[in-house]
């Protein structure tokens, strides 16, 4: 539940996302951005709709769990 509940408190990032490559590697440029969680960051890599369709999900599968307790 943690888990999901985190994951929905995911930002939604307007496109584009400024990156920068300090080494071979890209991060985003914005420090609060790339210390987020590696799910967080996977939500906004995907970008605001497919991220707005895995949330729906979440909160349909999180609503499955509270409902069978």
């Amino acid at each position: 539940m943690e888990v999901i509940d985190h994951l929905l408190q995911t930002p939604e990032v307007p496109a584009p996302i400024p990156l920068v490559q300090p080494k071979v590697f890209w991060e985003y440029a914005d420090a609060s951005l790339e210390n987020r969680s590696a799910g967080q960051k996977l939500l906004i890599r995907m970008g605001p709709q497919n991220a707005r369709i895995i949330k729906a999900k979440l909160r349909d599968f999180r609503a499955e769990i509270v409902n069978k307790k």
